[in-house]
């Protein structure tokens, strides 16, 4: 592994840790937006500059703008704000010891799954055949076609457009009409 895949991948998942753990909406959504960023950097890496555009513009870009829209039209900030300085008024020192019995349960119980989730992906990526070994399912003859008659069957210039557009027209399909029932909630949501 390339020393700078491996600091990116750590990068990850302290920013993945770091989302689920922060209190503050806007500071998560900052680290939200920029784990799409590094996403897109890692995709670059790969080879795979298609994922990296759509990581970019949808990981990092649409979303994290969205969020943020979302997060000012509704004033959840000046919210968490009000209701944080009244908290420290009220309770000062002083808190339940249930609460605190809940909040230590809850952290414990959490790291747990993520650790067994960490654990389960960990082993099953350790049964992965080698990379490039020519058994592997990606080094079948389905790619080869594409490449080798996709601009012939096609007709598309570019080899991963005719993919993306012919081959997995209905995939793609899907995948809009997904993309196009999001924005509408947001709009929606946005709306009242």
């Amino acid at each position: 592994m390339i020393p700078i895949e491996a600091v990116l991948l750590s990068f990850l998942l302290i920013a993945a840790v770091a989302v689920c753990v922060t209190r503050r909406l806007l500071a998560s959504i900052i680290i939200f937006t920029s784990y799409g960023i590094v996403m897109s950097v890692l995709w670059i890496l790969l080879a795979a500059p298609d994922l990296a555009i759509a990581e970019a513009a949808v990981g990092a870009g649409i979303s994290g703008v969205l969020f943020f829209v979302v997060l000012r039209r509704i004033q959840v900030m000046e919210k968490e704000h009000r209701e944080e300085e009244g908290r420290r008024r009220r309770l000062g020192w002083k808190s339940g010891s249930g609460r605190r019995l809940f909040r230590y349960s809850y952290n414990i119980f959490s790291i747990v799954a993520c650790l067994s989730f960490t654990f389960v992906l960990l082993f099953t990526t350790a049964k992965l055949p080698p990379f490039g070994d020519p058994g592997n399912p990606t080094n079948n003859e389905v790619p080869g076609r594409y490449i080798e008659r996709g601009i012939q069957d096609t007709g598309a210039v570019n080899v991963v457009a005719g993919m993306i557009l012919d081959y997995r027209a209905f995939d793609t399909f899907g995948e809009i009409c997904v993309l196009f029932a999001a924005v509408c909630a947001i709009l929606v949501l946005l709306r009242h």
